[in-house]
Order: structure tokens, then C-alpha cells, then sequence
């Protein structure tokens, strides 16, 4: 299979900015590392002439020193060139998950070409680590062509009453409530003569922290109260939605909470934002705290969903989906993810005529424990 690959260039300089060396950061790096110029133009494959002419050029055009030489003390960064290797570090954290996923789109595209004999499904869905994953499973074999695009619950849900999707994933919290107002938001797009769904996976919806939770945050009023900086998602997703009516039940006013206006477009991008510094707290999934080293406080949990039209449901690329939802490779996926339960996956369920957004078992109660988990990379 065709693979791509995107990454981020640098333009710096003063006046006209020029291209960066791309050798250049990777050198900072040995140079941290090694506090040695002799090592770093070893480790880098670079000449020490080079390596030295390099320094002084971007020195130079930056005005500012990269590199400090003292005697008896090797080489160490300047701050300038400190600056230059964290920030590169943030871009990294924070650009590589939207980088992957547009490569995988493109991926997708030129591997449709050849692959266009194949069903083919598009999938609309709130993002999620496993069924990224699943995704790539998918395709890489040959029943099925899995266009999927990640949008909000209440987005995927639109494309699929538009009928600009086969399947939408959206997401609701299994809670103590009959009445859960948590579902309220999708009941407009589900109707049970039209539509049936399938189960995906439960999941864990949480506080990401730092590891070792420096700001000893455990609840959402700990959040509030010690005004920790937070990374949000964005409206119209599902784990918004969530975090909203979570905060409503809390009695904690949004503007209560530092940063909520700033927001990201996946789980793995808040992570990404917590782990980098930029953020205290972002609220999310158990496996994308795991994904960065993140300590995560449980506080919900929750069913994710896939909805289509009844009138799909026995077509081939329909059947074939279900298929792989059920399938030993899938659940061979979410046995390596944090905070998933995948033994259902695959079940087909009828909307009760009572709550458009699941059967009578999603409301069954449940008290998710107040605890930090010191989550492991899966």
C-alpha cells in the first residue's frame, strides 16, 4: 500500500524569511543532547567545518547567538537555540495527529483508484483512537473501501440524515438519569422508523493531566477553582456536549473555566496540548491521555454508537462493516487501547420508540470512580 508522509518546514529571519535548514534543529538537538560539538557533528553525519558554519550563518541571520562555546564546558544551547528546540517540540505534538490524518486521507484517495471495484462506505463520525485504527485495518484488506471523516456527533448525524453518509458514529454518557439530557441533542436526527444502530465500543471520557498531576486536579470544580489553564473541544462535537452538560450538573459556570473558548478538533490533539505545556487539564478519552504518558481522572462513562438507515442495513458494504466491527482484528485493536470495552461491537439495536438515541440499557445506572489512572502508551 501507498504510504505519505507530511511534515512542517520552518521559514525564519529577519525582513524576508528563508527556508530553515533541515538539518539545523535536528543539530540543536545533538548538541542538547551531547554538549559536545564534536558529538553532535558525529551524531548528525555532519563535518565539524559544516556543522560550525551552519551555527554562525542562522546565528547571524537571527541575530541572536544558537550556540554558547566555554572553556573546559563544551558547547550548550543559547537561548535562542533552546527557544528554537521546544517550540519545534510543540509544533511536533501538536501538528503531527492532523499531519497523520491528512496523509491517511490522501493515502485513501490514491488507494481508491485502485481499489474502486471494492463496496464502499462512508463514515461520518465523532473522532475516535480505535475506530482510527479500525479504519486501517479496513482497508488494508479487500471486502471493503472505508471512507471515513471525523466530525462532531451532531455533524455526522446531520450527513447522515442529508444522506451524505452510509453510517454516523456519535457518542452518549451511560448515566444514573432516565431522562438523560445528555441525548436531548441527537433526538432530532434519529427516528426509529428510519433508523437502527450499532454498537461500537463504551469508553472512558475523562481529565487529562500531566503526568503526575502537578496541579492536583481530581474534579471539575478543582478545575474551576484553581483556574487551571484548560484546552477544549469544539462545539458540535460530542465530547463537548458532554463536557457541557457535565459542567450544567456540576452547577460551574463555563466562563468559570480557564481557556474553554480555546478548542481542538480530536482527542489526540488535547492530549497533544496537555503533554507540550500548553494546557492543564483537557477533557477527553482514556486512550489518548495513554497515547502521550497523561494521567487521566475518570469521570464518565460512555456508549459510542454508529447510526444508519434501516434500508442499508443488508447491503453489502453495510454487512461487511458490521463484519469488521465484530471481527477478532478489531477486538485484537482495543485490547492494546486504554479505557475501551469492545465485547459488543457489532450488535444491531433497534431505537425504542421512547428515546431516539439508544435502547433502554444505555440508562442503566453507573458511578464511574473518582481516581487517576497513570495511563501506559499503548
Amino acid at each position: 500500500m501507498l504510504q505519505v508522509r507530511l511534515e512542517c518546514s520552518w521559514s525564519l529571519g529577519r525582513g524576508s524569511p528563508v527556508a530553515l535548514d533541515p538539518v539545523l534543529l535536528p543539530l540543536l538537538g545533538a548538541i542538547e543532547r551531547t554538549g559536545s560539538l564534536a558529538r553532535a557533528a558525529h551524531e548528525t553525519g555532519l563535518s565539524y567545518r559544516h556543522l560550525w558554519g551552519l551555527i554562525g550563518k542562522w546565528s547571524d541571520r537571527l541575530g541572536e547567538p544558537l550556540v554558547t562555546m566555554q572553556q573546559g564546558q563544551g558547547a550548550r544551547l543559547a537561548p535562542l537555540g533552546v527557544t528554537l528546540l521546544r517550540a519545534q517540540a510543540r509544533v511536533q505534538k501538536r501538528l503531527e495527529p492532523r499531519l497523520q490524518s491528512l496523509a491517511q486521507e490522501i493515502e485513501r484517495q490514491i488507494e481508491g483508484l485502485a481499489t474502486a471495484k471494492r463496496p464502499s462506505l462512508v463514515l461520518h463520525a465523532s473522532h475516535d483512537v480505535a475506530l482510527a485504527q479500525l479504519r486501517d485495518s479496513i482497508n488494508r484488506g479487500h471486502r471493503l473501501q472505508l471512507a471515513l471523516q471525523f466530525h462532531g456527533s451532531l455533524d455526522s448525524l446531520a450527513s447522515l440524515a442529508r444522506g451524505d453518509c452510509n453510517v454516523a458514529g456519535f457518542h452518549v454518557a451511560r448515566t444514573k438519569s432516565p431522562d438523560d439530557l445528555l441525548r436531548a441533542p441527537y433526538d432530532r436526527w434519529l427516528k426509529p422508523r428510519t433508523h437502527l444502530l450499532i454498537r461500537f465500543v463504551k469508553r472512558n471520557q475523562g481529565l487529562m493531566v500531566p503526568h503526575g498531576n502537578p496541579r492536583r486536579i481530581r474534579s471539575l470544580r478543582d478545575l474551576a477553582q484553581r483556574r487551571a489553564r484548560f484546552i477544549n473541544r469544539q462545539s458540535g462535537s460530542g465530547t463537548r456536549i458532554l463536557f457541557d452538560r457535565l459542567l450544567q450538573r456540576a452547577s460551574i459556570a463555563p466562563d468559570r473555566i480557564s481557556g474553554y473558548p480555546q478548542e481542538e478538533f480530536t482527542h489526540v490533539a488535547v492530549a497533544a496540548q496537555v503533554a507540550s505545556g500548553g494546557a492543564d487539564a483537557g477533557f477527553g478519552i482514556e486512550a489518548a491521555a495513554a497515547q502521550y504518558g497523561l494521567d487521566f481522572i475518570p469521570l464518565i462513562e460512555e456508549q459510542y454508537w454508529f447510526g444508519c438507515r434501516r434500508s442499508d442495513i443488508n447491503k453489502p458494504a453495510v454487512a461487511a462493516f458490521i463484519d469488521a466491527l465484530r471481527g477478532a482484528e478489531f477486538k485484537a485493536i482495543t485490547a492494546h487501547l486504554a479505557g475501551y470495552d469492545a465485547r459488543a461491537a457489532g450488535e444491531v439495536v433497534p431505537l425504542a420508540p421512547s428515546s431516539t438515541a439508544a435502547d433502554k440499557r444505555i440508562s442503566a445506572p453507573h458511578r464511574s470512580p473518582v481516581v487517576i489512572r497513570k495511563t501506559q502508551s499503548a
